[in-house]
């Protein structure tokens, strides 16, 4: 029914270099990525920046920012391969519920984290499942409602009871 957008993984480029990460974040990716604190943030201008990659590039960017990587002593390959294989479960033919929405939902949760009043009283546990649970909200989302699935007696309509 959707056809998922395809890209190219970089994984396999990346584990012979790792230092490639390191590179990404240079140019135009750096400057959007300066302004990933702000809520006037543009995930799409992003997503240009990294052709079609914000979803791990920002990601990737978050965690370490949030020391999240040496706290849980993660891989940064395998970071981001898991965020790499995150952003093709999200349908690219899906106008909304796409991977370029899961990065605007991540850097949003990033902007709540930030709020004084939360920020103090977070662990790092808390902050990854905040992101985790950002980038993965809409994961498969098949871009119709509950009563189109139940209409049209499509399987997710008992699966989501």
């Amino acid at each position: 029914m959707h056809k998922r957008r395809r890209k190219r993984l970089t994984t396999r480029s990346l584990s012979q270099d790792p230092a490639l990460l390191d590179d990404i974040h240079h140019g135009q990716v750096e400057c959007v990525l300066e302004r990933v604190w702000k809520w006037p943030f543009n995930a799409f201008t992003l997503d240009n920046a990294t052709g079609g990659r914000s979803l791990p590039v920002l990601c990737v960017h978050l965690f370490h920012w949030y020391g999240l990587m040496e706290h849980f002593n993660l891989d940064v390959v395998r970071v981001w391969k898991l965020f790499s294989l995150i952003e093709e479960g999200y349908h690219g033919t899906n106008p909304y519920h796409n991977s370029i929405h899961a990065t605007d939902v991540t850097q949003a949760m990033h902007c709540f984290l930030q709020e004084e009043k939360i920020k103090r009283h977070l662990t790092h546990l808390e902050i990854m499942a905040s992101l985790l649970a950002a980038v993965a909200h809409d994961l498969d989302h098949p871009g119709v409602n509950q009563p189109f699935l139940i209409a049209t007696s499509n399987h997710l309509a008992a699966l989501y009871e």
